[in-house]
């Protein structure tokens, strides 16, 4: 009742009051709010709440004015915040205006830039990203790599599809039959340990103890992007490569919240699965349970 109240508050407040601070304190209770769920059912309601308030508000917080950069700095703190549970990628358009204020004014830090960088690759904003590349490329260097291009002008995404790394500035955007598929999904990031030593066990392991892992698809969440560390493994390990999730939402068979999953696929439906890879093991023991299967 408490959190209803808060949130009844919250969208009341946005709709009278043009004040930055008032909506800065809002925008900081509902993260505040997500970050104290320990229910992820009501975390999730929570939070489709909170893309409510931005849905109503939005133009609001497109066009609020700020009187000095100690607002701009705290409106964009506070929406990175809450940008990190939403991924509404009309709030990076914000976050973006907000950064060259804090720049004009020189109050503008590097940690915003690689930041604001990375929300627009999260997001496939890939345009925004390479215009904020070609203005700080001393910001975003080494570990953030050239923007990724997809497609031409224009293109049409589909329906459920997957970036396919090529050289340093390029990905192929392509669409992935996952209504008819069948065979392994694994969910997995380069930035984890127990997700590499499962797809180095299965490398070993192929035509000995498991089948071929032809038909073994590495799927990277939308939210663990390291294109540095994809590359990296992509150049070494040619058998299961990593590709990119282009829409989560696209994958509704799949729960992105963890890795490493391994989903077993017949036809497009979910046969078999199951988390986690501690013990290389038990690891090889549950995949070949699920290849049985399928």
């Amino acid at each position: 009742m408490k959190l209803r109240i808060l949130l009844l508050v919250l969208l009341c407040t946005a709709n009278c009051s043009h004040s930055s601070v008032l909506i800065n304190s809002r925008l900081n209770e509902i993260a505040d709010v997500a970050d104290k769920s320990n229910d992820s059912t009501l975390g999730s309601m929570r939070i489709e709440q909170a893309r409510e308030y931005i849905d109503k508000s939005f133009n609001q917080l497109h066009h609020l004015e700020t009187k000095n950069w100690t607002e701009d700095r705290i409106y964009f703190d506070s929406l990175k915040r809450i940008n990190f549970y939403l991924k509404d990628p009309r709030l990076n358009i914000i976050l973006e205006r907000l950064y060259w204020k804090l720049w004009e004014t020189g109050f503008a830090k590097e940690e915003d830039a690689k930041d604001l960088y990375g929300y627009f690759l999260v997001h496939r904003q890939f345009e925004e990203a390479m215009a904020l590349y070609k203005k700080l490329p001393s910001f975003l260097t080494e570990s953030y790599m050239p923007i990724l291009k997809i497609g031409g002008p224009g293109q049409q995404i589909p329906g459920p599809s997957l970036l396919h790394l090529g050289d340093l500035n390029k990905a192929e955007l392509k669409p992935f039959p996952a209504s008819t598929f069948t065979g392994v999904i694994i969910l997995a990031s380069p930035n984890c340990q127990y997700s590499l030593n499962a797809l180095n066990d299965l490398q070993k392991n192929q035509n000995k103890e498991l089948r071929s892992l032809k038909n073994t698809v590495v799927i990277t969440p939308q939210q663990n992007i390291d294109y540095r560390e994809m590359k990296k493994w992509n150049k070494a390990h040619p058998t299961l490569q990593f590709k990119m999730v282009y829409r989560e939402s696209d994958f509704a068979l799949f729960e992105f919240n963890s890795v490493p999953k391994f989903y077993f696929l017949k036809n497009g439906n979910v046969v078999f699965s199951f988390e986690g890879w501690s013990q290389t093991d038990k690891g090889l023991e549950k995949f070949k349970e699920g290849l049985s299967i399928i």
